[in-house]
């Protein structure tokens, strides 16, 4: 990472120091006093490593079964169109789980969670009615198709994408997938 506060520095190849121009650094505190806007993206796969080597709340191995459990059985829905009562305990372990919005981790469990709250009645054990404006004719398992990609993502599978912006000095996180 390029050391950016400090102008006259000396270049430090060794320490991955490089001096910054003055332009680069009124650049930068155009971005911080919201005068410019800067966006860019991270795309980002979840090592499936970091399961078994940490031991937060998040990051567990337990957690990373219950949404393999979750997408294995949201993709025998989607291929057999049988509804499974497994299917709606694994949605009620994921929503019911605990979740804070600390971590990129964090925010793509919270797009789990919310997706199966808009897709699923755990009371009932039936799925929500999809409603559409002016949709496409395939659009009835969007989606279940969705969290299906969030699942993947979550796993290790899929990559997803961060977008970063600064607008307006003001920093925001969203997540593609």
């Amino acid at each position: 990472m390029k050391t950016v506060s400090q102008i006259g520095l000396e270049i430090d190849e060794m320490s991955d120091i490089y001096p910054s121009t003055k332009e680069e650094i009124e650049v930068i505190q155009s971005i911080i006093m919201g005068i410019k806007p800067y966006n860019f993206q991270i795309i980002v796969t979840v090592p499936k490593y970091i399961y078994k080597n940490y031991e937060n709340y998040l990051l567990n191995i337990e957690n990373l079964k219950k949404f393999e459990r979750l997408k294995k059985e949201l993709e025998n829905y989607l291929q057999n169109m049988n509804i499974n009562s497994k299917l709606f305990e694994y949605v009620k372990e994921i929503t019911t789980a605990y979740n804070s919005n600390e971590t990129i981790l964090d925010m793509l469990q919270e797009q789990i969670v919310r997706s199966c709250n808009a897709l699923f009645d755990i009371e009932q054990q039936k799925l929500m009615p999809q409603l559409g404006l002016y949709p496409k004719k395939s659009y009835n398992n969007l989606g279940l198709l969705k969290l299906k990609e969030y699942l993947e993502c979550i796993v290790g599978e899929k990559n997803f994408i961060i977008n970063v912006s600064y607008i307006k000095g003001e920093n925001s996180l969203s997540i593609l997938v």
